[in-house]
């Protein structure tokens, strides 16, 4: 017998049992003596699907026109896969939880929107806001992924919200704001998840006093202002280090990205109305809390809208988008990478269409993700971890 036959068979059995390993990740490569019937077992490590960052955002692509569901995808758009599957209803706003497990969306109309979570690979979905259905706006993970924050009209009139916090399980809903002539407009946590600040217009009705800006105890105990303006404070975020949050102030002609100490204290205007002419609602902190994230226009621009990435201390900037083809389409919503490398972003075509690209943070390499002359693609949020 030929003593080099057990050599190919060794071979071509690890052939096999390579592709009937699948994803158990090790197989048992048979090698053989040639100088006789002699088989040894080797143990390889097959590996399957290596850990990535993941991209989700919405889309009507498989529903119709404005009915959403939640996607996900690579962060190069490949291996689209849609984790709601809810053709009769619309659902928005997915955000990934901070230690990438659960993703928090909106569902239902714009008016009466619930708030929801699902893990990561859109399993276990579960109604947290409660009921009644109300709207529902604002969703904000708490930095240690245990509680949401939102807003929502659901104690009051129409169009008067409270601040909301509640457990990822569902369990615990709070109002922490309870008024009945204040309306709250966002939130966000303190990195340690003690605290939130909030933005409120004071005396709904009548109006007197727009955008006051306050923290409070995550229990609403203890609530402090920060920061008033006759006029609108909008969008206020905490840094990452808790050292800072920023806001918007807006004029009647132009707006500017402001930093100020939790305490009120210490007011910084990052951008010059001069310069910067428009900052939009919309600002996300790096992980360094240095730079921030903001989509605006440049006074010389002539009202075109880019985005932007600026030095919170120095006020430098890069217009990230200048040199983008189609660049000046109003963006909906961005979000910066795990690295803090790039930008995902949706941005507006022909007839509302949006698409989903990313960009580095100094304006090279710009891809389309999603181009698509009928779907509409918005709201990206880039994962915090990698994900298998």
């Amino acid at each position: 017998m030929n003593r080099r036959m057990p050599v190919f068979v060794g071979f071509l059995l690890l052939i096999v049992l390579s592709v009937m390993a699948g994803s158990r990740g090790v197989v048992q490569m048979v090698g053989a003596d040639a100088a006789g019937d002699t088989f040894t077992y080797l143990p390889i490590m097959v590996k399957h699907n290596p850990p990535a960052y993941k991209i989700i955002f919405a889309s009507d692509r498989d529903n119709a026109r404005g009915v959403y569901d939640i996607f996900m995808m690579d962060t190069d758009g490949a291996n689209v896969k849609n984790l709601t599957n809810t053709p009769l209803v619309s659902e928005t706003y997915p955000t990934w939880s901070p230690d990438g497990a659960q993703i928090a969306y909106l569902s239902g109309t714009e008016n009466a929107a619930d708030v929801f979570v699902m893990s990561s690979t859109g399993e276990q979905k579960l109604k947290v806001s409660g009921t009644p259905t109300a709207q529902a706006r604002g969703v904000v993970w708490s930095p240690d992924s245990t509680r949401l924050g939102f807003v929502s009209d659901r104690d009051d009139v129409a169009g008067v919200h409270d601040v909301f916090v509640v457990n990822r399980d569902g369990a615990g809903l709070v109002n922490l704001t309870n008024s009945t002539d204040i309306d709250e407009r966002s939130l966000d946590w303190s990195p340690d998840s003690s605290r939130i600040v909030y933005l409120a217009d004071l005396s709904v009705n009548p109006i007197s006093l727009l955008g006051h800006i306050l923290t409070m105890n995550a229990n609403g105990t203890n609530k402090v202002t920060i920061s008033t303006n006759n006029g609108f404070n909008l969008d206020p975020i905490w840094s990452p280090q808790g050292d800072k949050i920023a806001f918007i102030i807006p004029g009647f002609s132009d707006s500017a990205l402001v930093t100020v100490n939790p305490d009120g204290t210490n007011r910084i205007f990052v951008t010059n109305p001069n310069v910067i002419k428009f900052v939009e609602e919309g600002i996300s902190w790096d992980t360094s809390g240095s730079q921030i994230l903001f989509k605006g226009s440049e006074a010389s621009s002539g009202g075109t809208v880019n985005l932007f990435v600026v030095n919170a201390t120095t006020g430098d900037y890069v217009n990230v988008t200048a040199n983008v083809p189609g660049s000046g389409y109003p963006f909906r919503s961005m979000s910066l990478s795990a690295t803090d490398t790039q930008i995902v972003y949706d941005e507006d075509f022909l007839l509302q269409r949006g698409d989903i690209s990313i960009i580095n943070v100094d304006g090279t390499g710009y891809t389309n993700l999603t181009s698509s002359d009928n779907d509409d693609d918005r709201w990206p949020n880039w994962s915090p971890i990698m994900l298998p």
